[in-house]
Order: structure tokens, then C-alpha cells, then sequence
């Protein structure tokens, strides 16, 4: 069966729109949403996978700020939300340790 670009293009459109709704889902039940800003580096990789954030940030995608004395580091949620959107990643989903 052959499908068009624009069936293909709608197909992924729909996708996306779902894992951006989990996303936005995920980050309200873990008090992530606009109530927060910020989350530790550790948190990220227990709920993306310590390798996908280490790759993201290696890539140059995802910031990393520092809390001020240099031991914790921080991540924006606004960027790792754009940056998991990017790789299509979902929390809690297919993540490695």
C-alpha cells in the first residue's frame, strides 16, 4: 500500500500531538508543569534514561546550569521537554538506567 507525503506528514502530525499531550500529562502529575521550573540532571535520567540525557547534552541540546555551589547541576524543564519532544522521548518509556 502506498501512502502520500501528505497522509505521512499527517500520520507523524498525530503522533506528535500525543506524545506532546503525555508529555504535558506526565510533567503535571510530577509537579514538573509551570509550578516549576527547574530539575536536577539525576531526575532527568531516572525519568529519560541516563544515556538519552547524556547524548542530548554531548549533542549541545540540552543545557546544563549549575545550582550555584557547583555540586548539583540543573536543567531547564522548558529545554528538556523541547529536547525529548525533538527525540520523541516519553517519561517512564523505554528508558535505560
Amino acid at each position: 500500500m502506498d501512502i502520500s507525503n501528505a497522509e505521512l506528514q499527517y500520520l507523524l502530525d498525530q503522533q506528535m500531538e500525543k506524545y506532546i499531550a503525555q508529555m504535558r500529562k506526565a510533567l503535571q502529575e510530577l509537579g514538573l508543569d509551570k509550578q516549576r521550573k527547574w530539575i536536577s540532571q539525576a531526575e532527568a535520567y531516572r525519568l529519560f534514561g541516563k544515556t538519552n540525557v547524556k547524548r542530548w547534552i554531548e549533542r549541545g541540546q540540552l543545557p546544563v546550569y549549575s545550582d550555584g555551589n557547583g555540586n548539583r547541576k540543573r536543567l531547564y524543564v522548558a529545554d528538556l521537554e523541547r529536547v525529548a519532544n525533538k527525540n520523541n522521548r516519553q517519561y517512564g518509556k523505554d528508558n535505560d538506567k
